[in-house]
């Protein structure tokens, strides 16, 4: 390139995955790059979009949010829109799609000179009604591979031409099964089911519709098989991942699970009544079923036996500040714990436990628990209730050494009147992100490096308050999420704060939603999500820009399911938008967001904290 008279710049946009075409105008001046082009992210450029990258491949959405950054000098425009720019250089506007290829023209006029950039999309179509002519199956579902026991229903759904008449058949099964159109706004989808009886010979049985009308019939295979699971010997597994779960019930697709059901501890049995793909149906109790990863277990060898144990006597032990709850069983079997709203009980639930519960033994030196019950809820389901006193806890451990289940529950220690809230208590900080960027503002702040910037400021005022600190992360420090929890646990930190700032997904939109979040997980975890919460409201109303309340949220997030204390994740603010990310550029702003924190955590504290 040669660069000829006065004007001579530099061209440049240093964002990850901002690839596109620039180009540049020059209409005076001795120069010869009229309508040159260069790879944004090798060259200085006063145009910069961040938002979608180059070749996006975006969900069906009608409109979304483009951002990125300009010299706030000129006159920007996207798609002939005019798009105010912030003083900070950043913009944010909304476009329009269409279905398939779409571009993006975003054009700067900046004094004698127009900056062009072309960013080139793809917007995928929406679910659409299959065409009645000619008679079409798009697809058949279940197609994951099923192993059934008698009594098990398999849902059959099909996606094809409407107003047909429609049945599916399973080969093995001498028996055709009705398909029926269901009211949809896509027209066309139809579903039936079947129950598997005993005499039903299920071997790598396939699934098979067909749709009929007046002219035509035509049929479609699922790829799934189904097979007949061995009713007449156990299959036991064993969970070997000590990040397990069991879950409500089975994926709803590839990327979507179910919801939490409850954590399992490696080394328990647990017995396999059906799969689908590479879940495992288990069973719990004879009323409570749940699924896991093949992944997450190991199989058994055949003639394994269920864990089954009975429930013996129960002591409470007070090791300042906290009090152990141990219940000697014969082996390990599941539990789930499940507390109250105002952390004035916890339950315990053994599955595969009987009751042979005579003595209940109680410490009267610990503080915690003010009476303990069983409870025979099933044949099969032991469940022990924990009244406790208010204010007495905040997070609880659980684990078992040998064959004797532990409850550990966690309390805040004694202060006397004129020590500090804070004195030895330990926060644990994590700031969100590292090694990946998390969300990128307009003009490229990365959300990695304004959590540090959060946390560090928060670090600091702790310390001022004579607090302890651990740190999840440091700046050139990359833990991995689970490992983020454990890093808190081990330092037998008191509370954790996980520390984000927000973006959204394609399709919304952030001038409606933006501001400060709070997440919170577990019950015991609620009130001081309300208390930082609540502290937010306060400082930003005072601030001198306005924050938005985004509110306050229950959220399965990695961080928030820590149960050993309470855990809170906040979202400070929107990336995304201009406005805020030149606020969490400056450390006035930072130290504010470090302060609604410091003071949710002072109040919480103080609340929980007895005085000697």
């Amino acid at each position: 390139m040669k660069l000829t008279g006065f004007y001579l710049f530099f061209i440049s946009c240093v964002l990850p995955n901002s690839f596109g075409l620039c180009t540049i105008y020059a209409e005076s001046g001795n120069t010869d790059i009229q309508n040159s082009t260069y790879p944004q992210d090798y060259l200085i450029y006063p145009l910069c979009i961040v938002h979608p990258a180059e070749g996006s491949q975006l969900p069906y959405v009608r409109t979304s949010f483009v951002y990125g950054s300009a010299d706030p000098r000129g006159k920007l425009t996207v798609n002939d829109k005019i798009v105010p720019v912030h003083p900070g250089g950043g913009f944010l506007t909304m476009v329009n799609y269409s279905t398939g290829p779409c571009i993006i023209n975003a054009q700067l006029q900046l004094s004698t000179m127009t900056f062009s950039i072309t960013r080139k999309v793809f917007v995928q179509p929406p679910p659409q009604t299959s065409p009645a002519e000619p008679l079409t199956i798009e697809y058949v579902k279940p197609d994951l591979a099923m192993e059934l026991r008698t009594g098990d229903t398999v849902t059959v759904k099909s996606k094809g031409s409407p107003n047909a008449k429609g049945y599916f058949t399973i080969s093995g099964v001498k028996r055709q099964f009705p398909l029926k159109e269901i009211d949809s706004t896509i027209k066309g989808i139809y579903c039936g089911s079947y129950i598997v009886q005993a005499k039903d010979n299920l071997n790598n049985s396939r699934i098979s519709v067909t749709f009929e009308n007046e002219k035509k019939k035509v049929s479609r295979t699922s790829p799934g098989r189904l097979f007949r699971m061995r009713e007449d010997v156990h299959r036991i597994v064993e969970v070997i991942s000590s990040t397990a779960v069991v879950r409500a019930g089975p994926a709803i697709s590839h990327y979507n699970k179910a919801g939490y059901m409850l954590l399992i501890s490696t080394g328990i049995r647990l017995e396999v009544i059906g799969r689908i793909g590479n879940e495992f149906k288990i069973r719990l109790s004879g009323t409570r079923t749940g699924w896991i990863s093949q992944n997450e277990v190991r199989l058994l060898p055949e003639g394994t036996l269920p864990a089954q144990s009975y429930i013996h006597s129960i002591n409470t032990v007070h090791k300042y500040p906290d009090t152990q709850i141990k219940v000697f069983l014969d082996q390990k079997i599941p539990f789930e714990i499940v507390s109250s709203d105002d952390s004035q009980w916890i339950d315990v639930s053994f599955f595969g436990a009987i009751s042979n519960t005579d003595w209940i033994n109680y410490d009267s030196s610990a503080r915690t628990v003010d009476l303990i019950q069983w409870f025979q809820d099933n044949t099969d389901t032991f469940r022990l209730h924990i009244q406790l006193k208010q204010n007495s806890w905040w997070g609880y451990e659980t684990r078992y050494e040998g064959n004797t289940f532990i409850l550990e529950l966690r309390s805040p220690p004694y202060r006397d009147r004129v020590s500090p809230v804070f004195k030895d208590i330990t926060v644990a900080i994590d700031a969100g992100h590292s090694p990946d960027n998390g969300a990128i503002g307009p003009t490229g702040l990365l959300e990695k490096d304004v959590n540090m910037a959060i946390a560090l400021s928060l670090e600091k005022k702790l310390l001022a308050e004579k607090g302890n600190v651990v740190m999840i992360r440091r700046e050139n420090e990359s833990p991995g999420l689970y490992e983020r929890s454990l890093i808190a646990r081990r330092a037998k930190a008191d509370i954790l704060i996980s520390i984000h700032n927000n973006s959204l997904p394609e399709g919304q939109n952030p001038f409606e939603r933006n501001g400060y979040g709070v997440y919170y997980f577990y019950p015991q975890s609620f009130s001081l999500s309300k208390e930082i919460h609540k502290s937010y409201g306060e400082v930003f109303k005072n601030h001198k820009i306005s924050l938005r309340d985004d509110g306050l949220h229950y959220g399965n997030l990695v961080l928030t399911r820590t149960y050993q204390m309470p855990t809170v994740l906040t979202e400070s603010a929107y990336m995304i938008l201009p406005e805020q990310e030149s606020l969490l550029k400056t450390k006035e702003f930072q130290s504010a967001c470090a302060e609604a924190i410091l003071t949710g955590l002072k109040r919480y504290i103080s609340h929980m904290r007895p005085t000697e």
